[in-house]
């Protein structure tokens, strides 16, 4: 027969396993998830990159301004062209 300490040190071992497996369980879930889902944030960055193929896009729509100010280096002609309008009417 096995002693007191011998069950409990095998039982703290399964519980360690027990939790290792639903860690790698909750995982492997999460990944296939994301894998198989076509997540927000990729068409959002689709749509902006199609909007501004030939250059600025709408200098008149508020969105596709905040987007041309979350990359100054890359935009800051088009920023340029901006009417101070459209910069008041996004709250800044």
């Amino acid at each position: 027969m096995a002693s007191k300490k011998t069950k409990s040190r095998i039982r703290k071992e399964n519980i360690l396993l027990c939790g290792i497996a639903a860690a790698a369980a909750a995982i492997l879930v999460w990944a296939v998830f994301s894998f198989f889902s076509t997540g927000a944030g990729s068409a959002n960055y689709n749509y902006y990159q199609q909007k501004n193929a030939g250059g600025c896009g709408d200098l008149t729509d508020a969105g596709n301004v905040q987007h041309l100010s979350h990359h100054p280096s890359q935009y800051a002609d088009c920023i340029k062209q901006v009417s101070p309008q459209i910069f008041k009417q996004d709250g800044r």
